[in-house]
């Protein structure tokens, strides 16, 4: 079980581990099912019986307080008896790793600084339930992020613990101890007023007028929205077109005061779901649990349910994907609780409104634009061309001088103007035939 040295070997530890773990779970178990059979099948402690599984436990327990003073002992021995050598030639006792110690210690301590001055601004949850909501989701992800930082801790205790007990410098060691101490106590600080200011936060929840009016608000309105779509159905789409159009209308203005409203009811759940859950015995908390529950489940039938008839009903009708999905606006609200006739007038004059605009868009923009672009480059561009042939006609016109003669030489004469006219001799000779 252990060498020379009094250290139990890696093997024995990690197989009692094994075995502490299983009987732990099994325990567990043992525990679940005796509170299981009292509480739900209303069986008495002999009929479960409780008696056996608290010897088991207590005899569990006792043999777990003799594995950790067991570990302790050789643990001691190991201390007393180990050679600097056997420090020196352990791997994790290098000075990298006490140098990483003491970085990590210093990001955890900054992290624990900034924990307890954040948990000083906590003094009394607001009455107002939106501030409540913000509290509440602050307390949450303060939650996770102190859950994150538990297996950090433990690891720094781990290691800590092993450095300081291999180390020949005694006053480093104490030091080191002295500080996860520290640490150690102002973790627990931190857990307990986590703990008592979650506390606060459920009974004011709880207590909070507001947040049961809005969850009693919102199953009014679940009911009577299941009342108008139950008023609606069955859809036939064999029916006449005005009653398909009809229901077309209501069931998308349906689906989409249930898209608003949802996120509502999902972000109320999730702010409170710890809270309610955390307090097993309040049965305020567990009906208004189940309330939050059920209201959304319902509202995700509803809203899937909607929106297949929406899909539906206007595939048989023949409008685009782009309409049905399409929100309806503050006109079409209004103008639905008319006849069905009203209703058909306003997606066909939906439709043409979206034609007209899209002609006027091309007419009075893309043309427009492009108009105004053609003149200015006409504007410039003529001016300039005009002036070049001008210049081009004026140089073709002036007749070149000849310098060894100083006259002007006939063959760079422009004679295009007298081709028409006879001419009775040539000056230097016929031209070739």
């Amino acid at each position: 079980m252990s060498d020379s040295s009094g250290v139990i070997s890696k093997s024995v530890s990690q197989k009692i581990g094994k075995n502490i773990a299983a009987c732990e779970s099994s325990l567990e178990l043992l525990k679940y099912l005796n509170s299981l059979l009292i509480n739900d099948y209303g069986c008495d402690d002999d009929e479960a019986q409780t008696k056996n599984v608290e010897e088991l436990y207590d005899k569990f327990k006792l043999q777990l307080t003799k594995w950790d003073e067991k570990k302790d002992s050789k643990k001691q021995q190991f201390a007393d008896h180990s050679s600097e050598a056997d420090w020196k030639s352990c791997p994790f006792c290098s000075q990298r790793n006490w140098q990483q110690i003491d970085n990590d210690l210093w990001r955890l301590e900054q992290w624990l600084q900034k924990a307890e001055s954040e948990q000083k601004t906590q003094q009394t949850p607001p009455s107002n339930i939106e501030e409540l909501e913000d509290i509440i989701q602050d307390h949450r992800e303060f939650l996770l992020n102190l859950d994150s930082h538990k297996s950090i801790i433990s690891s720094l205790n781990i290691i800590g613990e092993h450095l300081a007990l291999h180390t020949s410098d005694t006053a480093k060691a104490q030091k080191l101890r002295k500080r996860l101490a520290d640490d150690n106590r102002r973790w627990e600080l931190i857990c307990q007023h986590a703990t008592t200011w979650q506390s606060r936060l459920h009974n004011s929840l709880i207590g909070n007028r507001e947040f049961h009016k809005i969850i009693n608000e919102f199953n009014v309105w679940l009911e009577d929205t299941e009342r108008k779509i139950k008023h609606f159905e069955p859809v036939d789409l064999s029916s006449e077109k005005s009653v398909m159009e009809s229901k077309f209308m209501r069931f998308k203005e349906l689906k989409c005061e249930i898209e608003r409203c949802e996120p509502r009811v999902i972000s109320l759940q999730e702010n409170s779901s710890q809270l309610l859950k955390s307090s097993s015995n309040d049965q305020i908390a567990k009906e208004t649990f189940t309330k939050l529950t059920d209201l959304s489940v319902k509202l995700q039938s509803l809203r899937r349910l909607t929106a297949l008839y929406v899909i539906k009903l206007g595939a048989v009708l023949g409008y685009d994907e782009a309409f049905i999905n399409a929100p309806l606006t503050a006109s079409q609200f209004e103008q639905i609780g008319s006849s069905s006739s009203s209703v058909r007038t306003l997606a066909q004059s939906e439709n043409l409104q979206d034609a007209a605009e899209g002609e006027d868009d091309i007419n009075y923009t893309v043309l427009t634009r492009s108009y105004r672009f053609l003149g200015r480059v006409i504007r410039a561009s003529l001016p300039i061309q005009a002036l070049m042939l001008v210049l081009l006609g004026a140089c073709a016109l002036i007749p070149i001088p000849n310098s060894d003669e100083g006259g002007y030489s006939c063959l760079l004469t422009n004679t295009f103007g007298r081709t028409m006219e006879p001419i009775l001799r040539y000056r230097n000779g016929a031209p070739p035939t």
